[in-house]
């Protein structure tokens, strides 16, 4: 089987939160670690004490303990298990994991890009090890037509749970859906009316021409704001660079335009592609711990970078 690399990149967020918020510095202070043990991730989210990948062309979702080392993994797409690698026409796609701290639950998203096979959505039981799978084309349907999107242009890169509310980020053109989360699970219980998301438009920058698009998302800072990833789409995406920003939940709106910065490393870009984020941990109200999941140079490697959002 052949294995791809991915970066684990670990940031370091020094924030003080006021409401007059005009930018971010990102530094990389510490030499790249090699992690090793890793497929490729498109997926990444902590749940309690774990940490949890999934990818977009294999059916397991695989757990690791608080210092990134493999400790299982689990069969969540059964249409795929005699597969290492899935074929194109089994893929699920799984790009999105969001947790709910409350019940103890993973909820994985697939892209919806290649339908039926990526119209799907599995709810996953950390304490009993299982999985509830749902092929939802409907729901994914409904996503696509809320947002005046042809269905082939849906491509559901980021999910975030917070206060009751699901957030899901299309990284095909940078539209936030937002479900009440409750609305939702009513929906897969009952396979009944399939509710009708908001849609945001956010107004991620272009640099040389070229869109910067959603890669993943987590929520911080007692979920009031989400912190994303976002690459440039481009036919060599990790030679383009990543960007890392936030969307200040109390205040957004349609066409918002989010803080979003480049990662760099002693003054010069990271040549990276970030696929997920998520917050390891927070820390005095105004820092938090990021780690951010990425593909690049058939390796793993693990960064500190200094964050930090500037005031007016």
């Amino acid at each position: 089987m052949k294995k791809f690399g991915l970066i684990i990149t670990l940031l370091l967020l020094s924030v003080t939160v006021f409401s007059q918020e005009k930018g971010l510095r990102v530094e990389v202070k510490d030499k790249k670690k090699v992690l090793k043990d890793f497929v490729t991730v498109t997926g990444m989210e902590s749940c309690g004490k774990d940490f949890f990948m999934v990818n977009d062309d294999t059916p397991w979702l695989y757990k690791l303990n608080n210092k990134l080392k493999p400790k299982s993994k689990f069969l969540i797409y059964p249409a795929g298990e005699k597969f290492n690698i899935l074929p194109e026409s089994l893929k699920p796609d799984f790009q999105s994991v969001a947790c709910r701290n409350d019940i103890g639950e993973l909820m994985i998203f697939g892209s919806g890009k290649i339908s039926p096979q990526s119209d799907i959505i599995v709810k996953y039981n950390i304490k009993t090890a299982t999985a509830e799978i749902f092929n939802v084309k409907e729901f994914y349907d409904v996503l696509s037509a809320a947002a005046n999107l042809k269905r082939n242009a849906l491509n559901i890169k980021g999910a975030v749970i917070a206060g009751g509310i699901l957030y899901l980020f299309d990284g095909g053109t940078n539209k936030m859906f937002v479900y009440k989360l409750h609305e939702l699970d009513k929906y897969l219980n009952d396979y009944k009316e399939c509710p009708v998301p908001e849609v945001y438009n956010i107004m991620l920058p272009r640099v040389d021409g070229k869109q910067i698009r959603f890669s993943g998302a987590d929520a911080a800072f007692d979920n009031n704001r989400i912190i994303f990833t976002a690459t440039i789409d481009s036919p060599d995406n990790s030679k383009s660079g990543s960007y890392l920003g936030y969307i200040n939940l109390l205040n957004f709106k349609d066409n918002f335009k989010p803080v979003c910065v480049q990662l760099e490393g002693k003054g010069n870009k990271m040549n990276i592609k970030a696929e997920s984020v998520i917050v390891k941990k927070e820390m005095s109200g105004n820092m938090a711990e990021l780690l951010i999941v990425s593909d690049a140079n058939e390796k793993a490697e693990l960064l500190t970078v200094d964050m930090s959002i500037l005031i007016r």
